[in-house]
C-alpha cells in the first residue's frame, strides 16, 4: 500500500507517465497527438494513485497497472489490442529497467534510504528526476527524429 502525495502526482507521476506512453508509443513508430498523450496520462496516474491504495505487497500494481494502460490506450488511440499491450510494455520495460539501475546508485549517493525518499513529498519529486530527464531526452528523440524499434503499421489517430 502506498499513498502519494498531491506533489508525487503532479510533479512525477503525470511527467512519468506522460514519457512512459510517449517513448512506449513512439518505439513502435506511434505519434498520436500530444494532447491525447498529456489526457491519457492524466487518467493512468489518477487510476495509478488508487491502484497503489490498495494493500497488495510491493510489485503488484505494475501487474494491474499494464493491462489497465493497455485499455487506456487502446480506448483513446482506438489501436488494436497487440499494439497498445505492446506499447506499454515497452514503456513500462524501460522505465523499469532505467529506474532499477539508478535507484540504488542514487540512494549510495546521497545517503538516503527508501523509506525516507517515499515519505517526504519532495524526496519523493526530486529523486526520480534523473531518471525522468534522461527518459524524457530519449522520448524526445524518439518522437523528434522518428525513431522506432519496429514499425507497427500505419495508424490514424483521432
Amino acid at each position: 500500500m502506498d499513498f502519494m502525495p498531491w506533489q508525487a502526482i503532479v510533479f512525477q507521476s503525470i511527467p512519468e507517465s506522460i514519457i512512459l506512453v510517449s517513448l512506449g508509443l513512439g518505439l513502435l513508430g506511434l505519434y498520436p497527438p500530444f494532447k491525447k498523450v498529456v489526457l491519457i496520462s492524466i487518467t493512468y496516474s489518477l487510476s495509478s494513485v488508487i491502484i497503489r491504495a490498495l494493500p497488495f505487497p510491493f510489485g503488484v500494481h505494475t501487474l494491474i497497472l499494464l493491462p489497465w494502460l493497455t485499455v487506456l490506450l487502446k480506448s483513446f488511440f482506438k489501436m488494436d489490442w497487440w499494439k497498445a499491450f505492446t506499447a506499454a510494455l515497452l514503456g513500462t520495460i524501460i522505465f523499469g529497467l532505467v529506474e532499477s539501475i539508478s535507484t540504488p546508485f542514487l540512494l549510495s549517493l546521497t545517503g538516503y534510504d527508501l523509506g525516507t525518499v517515499m515519505r517526504d513529498p519532495w524526496l519523493r519529486v526530486l529523486f526520480p528526476l534523473p531518471d525522468e530527464v534522461l527518459l524524457g531526452c530519449l522520448a524526445w528523440i524518439v518522437w523528434r527524429k522518428r525513431l522506432f524499434f519496429f514499425r507497427s503499421g500505419r495508424s490514424k489517430f483521432y
